[in-house]
């Protein structure tokens, strides 16, 4: 049976010392300097650090910029994979990025069901919950993608795409709260996004969006809390029943790209000159060659006559076109109408097309996850190019890249 948030007030005031400083501590061998008192007079304990960690005063945005500033200058990847960052008490992605991936590091719920390195919060500013345990509440992974496919940059739309566990007798009291910030002045605290109610217990996906605001060191912080036992409401930023579990990621954004959005399509193209003098011969119907009376098979070359597809943000050789079928982390749309079972894999590395008996085909994509969460995946077409599937063809992999030699693929 489960305890009230009053019960648990009590509670947690007759077993404070369970949750001792030097049990948590030790948990936590890496972080020796850490404090914990645990308030025995409230439903929740309280943390601190000792000046090693942020203080009381500080922001927001000063404990983003201290601890992100010396490792972000100049740093690129589209890897995504977030480490644990000891001076924030967070997963970090140091490095512009597509994504930001907590993979495994927020997995649990505080040491009822053993989270690595909790609670996850920025600062150690919210403590979990204690009762309960594996099949109650809890914030399992976190992923920050950029929605346009780019890097995360400032003014751009970002996707939050959280895993979270529903509490499978009571999840319709079960909500998941989206909060965002930022090292600019004026996002320096927790931001709301929305909440979400589950809709099923047991693991589920929940997605939102928001616009990244200025900053290069941004935040992103996800509760799920059991409403009947949490009083808190949308503007607090920490949820604090017995079974709420919050956790946070940090990641490093791009400025905003200063591009004038009605430049040329050709940009290295003078706008006075149709072609270049150099070209041996100007084509200037070549895109007419793609029309539906004359052979589809059109040889290009990677790089010849680049223009810029403004929708996609992408080059591709002048007569091809681009469409967006698959967003990683998104449930794929199908022709019927409906949504795939699952969301598009993360990672999409090496990938090929196989015919099927019926005259459609299915593109198969490896991904390069790691730590057993990788695979292989099919996007299924019908013989007129329609999306008709999207499966998971092998999984419990790590690594699954494009093959040969410096591929690790276990």
């Amino acid at each position: 049976m489960r305890l009230t948030f009053f019960q648990y007030v009590v509670f947690t005031a007759l077993t404070a010392q369970i949750v001792s400083a030097a049990e948590l501590s030790a948990s936590r061998a890496a972080r020796d300097n850490t404090i914990i008192n645990t308030a025995a007079a409230s439903s929740h304990s309280t943390l601190r650090a000792d000046e090693a960690s942020p203080s009381n005063s500080e922001s927001i945005s000063d404990i983003l910029t201290r601890a992100l500033r010396a490792d972000t200058v100049g740093l690129r990847s589209s890897n995504g994979i977030a480490s644990f960052d000891e001076a924030l008490g967070i997963p970090k992605c140091s490095s512009e990025g597509t994504s930001c991936d907590t993979g495994d590091l927020v997995n649990g719920r505080g040491p009822v069901y053993p989270e690595p390195n909790y609670p996850n919060t920025l600062g150690l500013s919210c403590i979990d919950g204690t009762s309960g345990g594996p099949s109650d509440e809890s914030v399992d992974r976190i992923i920050v993608s950029s929605e346009s496919g780019g890097y995360l940059e400032e003014d751009d739309r970002a996707r939050i795409t959280a895993t979270v566990n529903c509490w499978a007798d009571g999840y319709a009291n079960d909500y998941v709260y989206f909060y965002y910030a930022s090292d600019e002045a004026n996002n320096t605290d927790w931001n709301f996004i929305e909440r979400i109610q589950c809709t099923g217990g047991g693991q589920q996906t929940l997605t939102t969006s928001y616009t990244l605001p200025k900053g290069s060191n941004q935040a992103v912080r996800v509760s799920i809390r059991h409403m009947e036992d949490d009083l808190t409401n949308d503007g607090d930023k920490c949820g604090l029943g017995p079974f709420t579990d919050n956790d946070d990621v940090a990641f490093t954004v791009a400025a905003a790209s200063t591009e004038s959005p009605t430049s040329s399509l050709e940009p290295t193209v003078s706008p006075s000159t149709p072609r270049p003098t150099s070209q041996p011969t100007p084509e200037p119907t070549r895109v007419q060659t793609l029309s539906p009376t004359e052979s589809p098979f059109v040889l290009f070359s990677y790089g010849e006559s680049l223009v810029t597809d403004n929708n996609l943000d992408i080059q591709i050789s002048d007569g091809l076109t681009a469409k967006m079928i698959a967003r990683a982390g998104s449930r794929v749309n199908l022709a019927n109408g409906g949504q795939s079972s699952r969301a598009y894999h993360m990672y999409m590395d090496g990938a090929g097309v196989t015919p099927l008996r019926d005259g459609g085909y299915v593109y198969v994509s490896n991904s390069e996850d790691d730590n057993g969460k990788a695979g292989v995946h099919g996007l299924y077409f019908s013989n007129d190019g329609q999306i008709t599937d999207y499966k998971t063809l092998l999984y419990g992999t790590t690594w699954n890249c494009g093959g040969g030699k410096k591929c690790p693929e276990t």
